[in-house]
């Protein structure tokens, strides 16, 4: 997974970031290639590239860009997040002991996986963000691959480094009121966090990135995304159970039919009621949103 694997990354970096800017007053920085970023980097920390290893690797989150490599020196992994619209690194952080090959067994044999590159992932909150540097092993011997983490919280007063490998990269999302979930790409349950790094659930039921409102650190709202017998559906649910406590048909609109897709914000709570608006968009295009009040604890609603 050497440098330029990670150009696809650098690409959505560069769109998301001009899309997610466009409504600023300030202009979004025009960045469309990989060693752009790294000198742009380099030079705002007065950093010589030379001194770390031709395999970094960046990724991008709303106006955010974190961007990840390994010294030469010392065998420490340099972390930078840049922001976009005001062109300034936000964050870095430098120690990290990371190894250059590891071994491990691939069914009956033993190989040997050697570094091939970083991919950070990155999330943030109204209280703090949590950076995952997912460094990559290869093997010449296998395709299958390794990776090892390393978790910062915050100004990375919090962080740890796990030292067991994975069979994929390790993806944080943002979760209810100041926690992060971080999940291994692929699988159905991840663990959950606060935002200073303390674990708080181990190996909850991943509740899917789409229409799901978290209500607490355990529980969340979950919406269906399209209609069936005219109407769509909302459930309640237990993230540590993996069960419903309870389900709910929404019938928002009149003549509901299956090709229809609907999406659901929060648009701001009070107790147990929470306030939705669902946009639906039929097939031909058409555009409606309707507003809902959702009383969470009984599964109640009212349309506005």
């Amino acid at each position: 997974m050497k440098k330029k694997i990670f150009s696809f990354v650098i690409v959505f970096v560069v769109l998301f970031s001009m899309v997610s800017c466009s409504s600023d007053s300030e202009s979004p920085i025009d960045v469309v290639t990989e060693d752009s970023w790294i000198s742009r980097i380099s030079s705002l920390l007065n950093i010589d590239v030379n001194d770390f290893y031709d395999c970094w690797g960046a990724s991008g989150y709303y106006n955010k860009a974190v961007v990840a490599n390994g010294m030469k020196s010392g065998n420490k992994v340099y972390v930078a997040v840049y922001d976009t619209l005001k062109n300034q690194v936000v964050f870095t952080d430098t120690y990290f002991n990371f190894l250059k090959s590891l071994e491990a067994n691939y069914y009956e044999s033993r190989y040997t996986y050697n570094l091939t590159g970083f991919y950070p992932t990155y999330s943030e909150n109204d209280n703090g963000f949590v950076i995952v540097i997912n460094v990559h092993y290869g093997s010449d011997d296998t395709t299958d691959a390794k990776f090892m983490q390393k978790i910062i919280f915050n100004d990375g007063k919090q962080n740890f480094y796990q030292e067991q490998s994975a069979y994929s990269y390790v993806i944080p999302y943002k979760w209810f009121d100041n926690s992060f979930m971080l999940r291994v790409r692929g699988n159905t349950y991840a663990d959950c966090y606060n935002n200073q790094g303390e674990l708080l659930y181990k190996n909850i039921h991943f509740p899917g990135e789409n229409n799901v409102v978290p209500i607490s650190y355990s529980e969340c709202v979950v919406f269906g995304s399209t209609s069936s017998l005219d109407c769509f559906q909302v459930g309640r649910k237990n993230i540590i159970t993996d069960e419903f406590v309870w389900v709910t048909t929404l019938n928002l609109i009149e003549n509901a039919t299956d090709d229809m897709h609907a999406t659901y914000t929060c648009e701001g709570h009070s107790a147990d009621l929470w306030s939705f608006v669902c946009k639906i968009v039929s097939r031909n295009g058409s555009v409606q949103n309707i507003h809902f009040n959702l009383d969470v604890t009984t599964g109640e609603y009212t349309v506005i």
